[in-house]
């Protein structure tokens, strides 16, 4: 009998990009525990391991380049069979909702055994299934400043990754009928106009320029979504069996002063309008450089990582 199971390459690295992007998270939020405030200010406020952590908040924009990477390839590896929007939907609400939802069930079920004066000093929302913001959560519509980071922080990305699948299939075939290049170019000039809009009118946007910049709207940080697309379409139209690019050290060449120009630009308000995108290009690159320079040809440690990878989301 054939066997009709699609089977869609690996590209091995780009789980070592996730985990070294969540192990930077994660050293984030530790330092931030020990150092209340901004971490990285200025050069006078410099220490390595603070400059490491600071760097490590920029970690989302490298799953965002992961995304457009693997909705990308697992696409163009599945146009043999035709690219289908509601199929590509479905698969895409099985894998981040009910581990998402999850999350709040417990949540819900740890406020009914929790005494409530416990509750009442670490949260200030409302934690009942009947209050509209606990649903709008739940449902990953986080679209307002104070929905934004609703209970956890962190769970903004959510909303930010709902609204880049939502737009992704209409992505992925005009960046097929136009080519990457001028998709790039539009992607580009779609991030860079939309930041700068919130930067320079701030009052003519409904949220903060923090969440605006952040990702409440897609458009801000869609040069980096778009950037993985491009490089997942590039890889298959050039390296059909192959997953490198250049070598590792002429890729480090590359991104290290692009970090150093990102993280300057990120110390300047009118900056702010390109540093995102520079900076999650240039780690997403080091990160590659690092996993394909040897930790990779380490088996106990590029098992670890790549398992951490796997299931960061």
């Amino acid at each position: 009998m054939k066997n009709n199971t699609l089977v869609i390459p690996k590209l091995d690295w780009q789980d070592s990009l996730k985990a070294f992007a969540l192990l930077g998270i994660l050293l984030n939020h530790l330092v931030e525990e020990f150092h209340k405030g901004p971490l990285f200010t200025g050069f006078e406020n410099f220490s390595p391991i603070r400059l490491l952590a600071w760097i490590g908040d920029f970690g989302p924009g490298v799953f965002i380049l992961c995304s457009g990477i693997g909705l990308t390839w697992a696409a163009l590896h599945r146009n043999k069979v035709g690219f289908a929007p509601v199929a590509f939907y479905k698969r895409r609400l099985l894998r981040i909702f009910p581990l998402y939802m999850a999350l709040h069930l417990i949540l819900l079920a740890l406020a009914i055994v929790t005494p409530e004066s416990v509750l009442r000093d670490h949260h200030a929302f409302p934690l009942s299934l009947a209050h509209p913001k606990m649903l709008l959560s739940i449902l990953g519509l986080r679209f307002t400043d104070s929905l934004f980071f609703f209970i956890s922080p962190s769970w903004w990305f959510v909303w930010l990754v709902i609204q880049l699948y939502l737009i992704f299939p209409v992505l992925y075939l005009l960046m097929r009928r136009i080519g990457i290049q001028r998709f790039l170019l539009m992607a580009l000039a779609i991030t860079l106009i939309c930041r700068a809009f919130g930067i320079l009118f701030p009052m003519a946007i409904p949220w903060k320029t923090y969440s605006w910049l952040l990702g409440i709207f897609f458009g801000t940080r869609l040069a980096e979504f778009c950037a993985g697309m491009a490089i997942a379409y590039y890889l298959k139209q050039h390296h059909t069996s192959c997953s490198r690019f250049q070598s590792p050290g002429v890729i480090l060449l590359w991104c290290l002063p692009i970090l150093i120009c990102g993280l300057t630009a990120q110390l300047y308000p009118m900056g702010k309008i390109i540093s995102y995108p520079l900076i999650s290009l240039s780690m997403a690159g080091i990160f590659y450089a690092i996993w394909q320079s040897g930790l990779k040809k380490i088996p106990a440690l590029a098992g670890i990582i790549t398992w951490i990878g796997v299931e960061s989301y």
